[in-house]
């Protein structure tokens, strides 16, 4: 499975769509172990924003093999280097 989370941006084709924290930390824990990659968006419009839902991964030791941060936020390199300090080589990252 792969997760699109993203609050304005139409959710490309093989992809499920969050729009928000809560609506990924359902699909998260509805589907944990069979997520292939997910690709963030920085902001979401909310409280809570991608970094939050990096760090829910993280938190509850549910690992993702691929991460793409699809977002132009200024603050979304944050994501990245979330992943990288936690999961290391082990993850493959891309910037689009």
């Amino acid at each position: 499975m792969k997760i699109y989370l993203d609050d304005r941006r139409p959710c490309p084709d093989r992809y499920v769509l969050a729009t928000d924290y809560e609506e990924f930390v359902s699909l998260v824990e509805a589907n944990k172990g069979n997520i292939d990659e997910i690709s963030f968006d920085y902001d979401l419009g909310g409280f809570r924003d991608g970094l939050d839902c990096a760090e829910y991964l993280t938190e509850h030791d549910i690992f993702v093999p691929v991460i793409e941060v699809h977002s132009n936020h200024s603050y979304a390199w944050r994501i990245g280097e979330h992943f990288e300090n936690a999961w290391g080589d082990r993850v493959l990252i891309r910037d689009i």
